[in-house]
């Protein structure tokens, strides 16, 4: 690209790698993220509700998780149109912040599913497929796709500062996102195959191990954490 005549070779170069750059400091941002989530939710499902969730299926987390993450190299940034330098102190914050926020989110909802009592009426209509209580295999599946959403979620949510769904579609004159641009669409799908196979496991894998909880509760689980996010 630089052997061409023009000074237009050296401004796509430095877009580019700006771009790059861009892509690189989101990566980050939500490896922390999904890092301090794994680890605090995990810990607080286990001290603080006293239930043991299989640790083997943080495996499976991970692959779907690692599939999805593979897209950000192709996803759509906004160009900074000054010299940027990586603020570590900013992106740890940042990925911090949301780790401790969706590690949260995700013990609330478990929480109130591991200390459901025998009789009593979750606050979010979730019920029991077989008797009054939730199973261990119901809970699991519950926590697996609580994980799972809320990690999709983070991985969007980690280009940028604000919330997110919030996203800017304004070019300037040479083509660039003055906003924060619409995921790719490399992103969009990875993250919608994920989710479709993290559901299709929480419904249809009905085994001693694990997991299974009905197509009608895991879909309106999947629309409570949604509503959380």
């Amino acid at each position: 690209m630089l052997q061409q005549e023009g000074l237009g070779t050296i401004v796509k170069a430095i877009y580019g790698s700006r771009k790059i750059f861009k892509r690189i400091e989101s990566y980050l941002t939500y490896k922390i993220c999904s890092s301090v989530t794994f680890g605090l939710s995990f810990s607080l499902i286990f001290a603080a509700s006293g239930y043991n969730f299989p640790t083997w299926t943080l495996i499976l987390l991970s692959i779907l998780n690692d599939f999805a993450i593979g897209s950000s190299s192709k996803d759509q940034v906004v160009i900074q149109r000054k010299p940027v330098t990586l603020d570590l102190a900013k992106v740890g914050t940042t990925a911090c912040f949301m780790g401790v926020v969706s590690a949260l989110e995700v013990w609330g909802l478990i929480h109130s599913i591991v200390m459901h009592e025998p009789g009593q009426k979750h606050f979010w209509g979730l019920k029991p497929l077989n008797g009054e209580t939730f199973t261990g295999c119901e809970t699991a599946a519950y926590v697996f796709l609580a994980l799972l959403i809320t990690l999709q979620t983070d991985l969007i949510a980690a280009r940028s500062p604000k919330p997110f769904f919030w996203f800017s579609t304004i070019k300037d004159d040479a083509g660039h996102f003055v906003g924060v641009p619409p995921p790719g669409k490399q992103v969009l799908i990875t993250v919608a195959c994920t989710l479709t196979i993290g559901t299709l496991i929480g419904i249809l894998w009905q085994d001693t191990i694990t997991l299974g909880s009905g197509y009608g509760m895991v879909s309106r689980f999947m629309f409570i954490c949604l509503q959380a996010m």
